[in-house]
């Protein structure tokens, strides 16, 4: 069941004999700001295979709150542990950033013609260049490791705000489930009651069959519902990372009693400014974009080598050798005869010894067809790229703000009409209508509208609460911040609609509206 564990992805990323490959500390960075944004607990991202496995046993053994299905989702969803292994796949690109390139060795052996020792060249060079790149080239792996820890932050925040909203998606269709099953219950007391009138005379076979063909209906929609609780939960297990049977996890948890709330748009943009991990990340993006272009500007002369070589001379002794040589040699011709060959050859000279010639080396790139204009030009695009990203975010979250403080308002005033007042007129209107028709005094069909109407505001006061619940969520999405935390950091901000409010202190304070 719990085959996948973040100390998967701490052990993958920590390379042994390489302290500096060890993104332990990287995850703990990310860990932490999940903690900020999720309330979920930092540490138990860190824990081991056996205590990750133990931790999520205990979270589901007593049933699971919607909290606890959270730190389920986190310890234990596999795409969240791909994403972990990003921080260390940084790592690497910052520790390669501040490594020198190899230096070059080459050997060259040459052979004479005549014979003898070999002629060998040996040199050594290394690409200096670099000592002047490294720092721009250091500060971008870095700045991008910042951002690759909020991205992955960020990730397992939305995974999680997903996971929260399945879970009350399963309350919500299970709501749903017992109200059709209550709804089924009524209509079989309906073709109980239409029976009876019938019998008794004051019915219609006309009643009985419409009260039959609504319980018919009542049972199909009772089996939909069904079906949707099912996948609902499956969606849920799927997210929390388990292979049990959706069916197998409890829940504790129903929906939250909505209840008026002072959050206002201002708030939020304050709170996203400082606290929402994308936002941060696309910040984090323009330095690494602007440390590009440094880093692309140093590359016009990419390469200035350095280097010493050795060649190995051999010496020769001319008055040992290269004289003319007389070589004498009868043959037999085929007549019989012999006849007599003198040959001449030059002696080659020997080798007495050996000497080595060191010297330096220098090699620079000139830059006369490419000087790095291309990547330089491509890095400034990114720049402007990830500047506009950051707009585009800083936008999103300002209509974001606006949009959810509206829903919330909306949810809690729909939920207490449902609550107090749509629901209670409902049931008391299907009571007397029950009651009319067992008298006499109204037809069947008032009865099965009342019905109905009862049946759109239960389901309507479940979906109102979902929506409360989806409220609180996307505050949390915009502010980066879970929602009771809200409260606990509130900042205050002034608002200063007159120069006249400056100068008195009363108005001023009137002015002042206190906002998470």
């Amino acid at each position: 069941m719990f085959n996948l564990r973040v100390s998967i992805a701490v052990t993958s990323l920590t390379a042994a004999g390489c302290a500096s490959l060890d993104a332990r500390r990287d995850l703990a960075r990310s860990a932490a700001a999940i903690e900020q944004a999720t309330g979920a607990p930092g540490e138990s991202l860190m824990l081991g295979a056996a205590a990750a496995g133990a931790r999520v046993a205990e979270l589901i053994a007593g049933g699971l709150t919607a909290d606890e299905a959270v730190q389920v989702c986190l310890l234990n969803n596999p795409r969240l542990h791909a994403e972990f292994l990003r921080i260390g796949m940084g790592r690497a690109d910052l520790v390669q950033s501040g490594l020198l390139s190899n230096p070059s060795l080459s050997f060259a052996p040459r052979w004479p013609d005549g014979g003898g020792l070999s002629n060998l060249q040996l040199g050594i060079a290394q690409n200096i260049a670099e000592l002047w790149q490294i720092p721009y080239r250091r500060q971008a792996a870095a700045r991008d490791l910042d951002r690759v820890i909020l991205d992955v932050a960020r990730e397992a925040t939305l995974l999680a705000l997903r996971a929260r909203l399945a879970y009350y998606r399963v309350v919500q269709v299970e709501r749903e489930r017992d109200i059709a099953r209550e709804n089924l219950e009524l209509t079989q007391r309906l073709v109980h009651l239409t029976i009876s009138r019938r019998d008794a005379g004051a019915g219609s076979d006309l009643d009985v069959a419409i009260a039959e063909a609504q319980h018919a209906d009542a049972r199909v929609r009772s089996q939909n519902v069904t079906l949707s609780v099912v996948q609902a939960r499956a969606d849920l297990v799927k997210l929390l990372g388990l292979d049990s049977p959706p069916d197998a996890i409890s829940l504790v948890d129903t929906f939250p009693a909505p209840s008026p709330v002072e959050i206002t748009a201002a708030s939020l943009i304050v709170t996203a400014r400082r606290m929402r991990l994308d936002w941060q990340s696309a910040k984090m993006a323009v330095q690494t974009a602007a440390a590009r272009v440094e880093y692309e500007k140093s590359r016009v002369v990419n390469v200035l080598e350095v280097g010493v070589t050795a060649e190995r001379n051999a010496q020769w002794d001319k008055s040992r050798g290269g004289g003319v040589s007389r070589n004498r040699s009868l043959d037999l011709n085929s007549d019989g005869s012999i006849s007599r060959t003198t040959s001449y050859s030059r002696e080659s000279p020997e080798p007495v010894r050996s000497e080595w010639v060191v010297g330096p080396t220098l090699g620079i790139d000139v830059p006369v067809f490419d000087q790095n204009q291309a990547q330089i030009a491509k890095a400034e695009y990114m720049l402007r790229q990830s500047q506009h990203l950051e707009d585009a975010i800083e936008r999103d979250v300002t209509q974001g703000a606006y949009a959810s403080a509206a829903q919330l308002a909306a949810a809690v005033e729909n939920a207490r009409l449902y609550r107090d007042e749509i629901v209670p007129l409902r049931e008391r209107v299907l009571t007397l209508s029950q009651h009319a028709y067992r008298s006499g005094r109204t037809t069947f069909l008032a009865v099965l509208e009342a019905q109905r109407a009862l049946l759109e505001a239960r389901a309507g006061h479940a979906d109102a609460l979902k929506n409360y619940v989806s409220a609180i969520v996307e505050i949390e999405g915009v502010a980066g911040q879970p929602f009771d935390r809200l409260f606990e950091t509130s900042a205050p901000t002034v608002t200063r609609p007159s120069s006249s409010s400056e100068a008195n202190p009363q108005r001023e304070d009137e002015a002042r509206e206190i906002v998470p």
